[in-house]
């Protein structure tokens, strides 16, 4: 491999972090297409995606030798994981990676040496797949890459065991996800059980995972309704985030608040307000601080957060705190729903039909009823090619919309909505059963 390669290998091993190899990258190429294109792989933006693009098919057209092919795949897994953290990534764009990664991913099936690049590959399609809600396909790539780490693990567990427990947590949470609650809380276990052997042979192994795992145990607990067993699932979590955000890593407090906000939600179904309130004000104020150096980034988190304590505020009957609260996660997500319809449209969807519920029980028929027709407008068109998590929330829309329709007596509005919206609960217990 040519020395530029070498220092190019080197700069991927690092994860990004040796600049100073692709700086000697840079200087050893003679090429002057990629002498130009190396330089932007160190930045954190979205022109490194379409730069990193041109790298590859650079290095595509060079020949690959079993080693430019890894440092090929290295370039593209690199390239993707900045794309995959990216804000503002349109869905578009993310099918058309899924698809590349896919394709790329078919190109080392045959060589056993490229295995472990395959099954990391098929775990970031996954992701992608998943993230473009693309539900059977992210499946198909997170199952195959946990049967190739599997296989990876028996031969070499010291190299691999980290990676399959991530594969294993990826498809856990898309189990959940898809409503598959043993499927799903199986492969978590298993994947918890793992995480703790690493860290107790190795102490200062990433706790990241492991706390991930909790997290995600923890909505499987709460959606089968095994609410302490999810109390104690989050709450390992959190400690485990409290300890990592104390380190002062922006994505660390990230997470510190995502698990609070989780926490929070299960308090509030438990019916233990004050702790509801407790965690997601904490998590909300956390939020605020990142949002304001990088909204872009963390606006998303912080418009769930405040949705979720209008729903507590309505509960407890403080309906001007809901209100602003929900009227807030609006405007956010509104910003965000702008930029990209069908990425943010049922997030926008969902604070409308809550906020247009609670001014129907304040009494402000007009507000609530041009706040849920558009929440039913916007689900209209993302229910064509959603899932039945689309479908529901769709139904619900449509039941608020009935009730304000009959409490200003448009009887016939009233009965069209709410036709609708039975059809659409048949439709899912018929799923059910399947």
């Amino acid at each position: 491999m040519q020395t530029w390669a070498l220092e190019l290998q080197k700069f991927f091993t690092s994860g990004g972090l040796d600049t100073s190899a692709l700086m000697r990258a840079t200087k050893a190429c003679g090429d002057p297409e990629l002498k130009a294109l190396l330089p932007r792989l160190s930045l954190r933006d979205e022109q490194t995606v379409s730069q990193g693009m041109r790298l590859v098919g650079r290095l595509k057209e060079a020949g690959l030798t079993t080693e430019a092919s890894v440092l090929w795949i290295n370039t593209m897994i690199s390239t993707l994981r900045m794309a995959e953290n990216a804000p503002g990534i349109p869905i578009a764009q993310r099918v058309a990676f899924a698809e590349l990664l896919s394709g790329l991913a078919d190109s080392c099936r045959t060589d056993a040496e490229l295995r472990p690049s395959l099954a990391q590959l098929l775990a970031m399609t996954g992701t992608f797949y998943r993230a473009t809600r693309s539900m059977d396909k992210a499946r198909t790539a997170y199952e195959e890459a946990r049967d190739i780490y599997q296989e990876l693990v028996r031969a070499n567990p010291r190299a691999h065991r980290y990676n399959f427990a991530i594969a294993l947590t990826n498809l856990g949470s898309l189990y959940s996800e898809l409503q598959e609650f043993t499927a799903g809380r199986a492969v978590l276990e298993e994947a918890r059980d793992l995480y703790q052997a690493l860290i107790r042979k190795n102490p200062r192994t990433s706790r990241d995972g492991l706390a991930v795992t909790f997290s995600n145990l923890g909505d499987i607990h709460r959606q089968t309704q095994a609410f302490a067993a999810a109390r104690t699932a989050y709450e390992k979590a959190r400690d485990i985030y409290r300890k990592l955000a104390c380190k002062g890593e922006p994505s660390q407090r990230r997470h510190l608040a995502q698990i609070l906000n989780s926490l929070g939600n299960l308090h509030q179904e438990t019916s233990t307000f004050d702790a509801a309130r407790t965690a997601l004000e904490e998590g909300r104020t956390i939020l605020r601080k990142l949002a304001r150096t990088d909204p872009e980034v963390y606006q998303y988190d912080l418009g769930i957060t405040l949705n979720n304590l209008g729903v507590l505020h309505y509960s407890c009957q403080a309906l001007e705190h809901a209100r602003t609260a929900f009227e807030e996660a609006r405007d956010i997500r509104r910003g965000l729903a702008r930029r990209d319809p069908q990425l943010y449209g049922s997030a926008l969807a969902g604070t409308l039909n809550n906020l247009g519920d609670l001014y129907r029980a304040m009494g402000a028929s007009t507000e609530a009823r041009a706040t849920l027709e558009e929440a039913r407008d916007i689900y209209r068109g993302l229910i064509r090619a959603g899932t039945w998590i689309e479908r529901r929330s769709f139904a619900r829309i449509l039941n608020n919309l009935g009730r304000l329709y009959r409490d200003i007596q448009a009887f016939d509005e009233a009965r069209v909505v709410s036709e609708e919206a039975q059809e659409i609960y048949q439709e899912l217990e018929r799923l059910s059963k399947n």
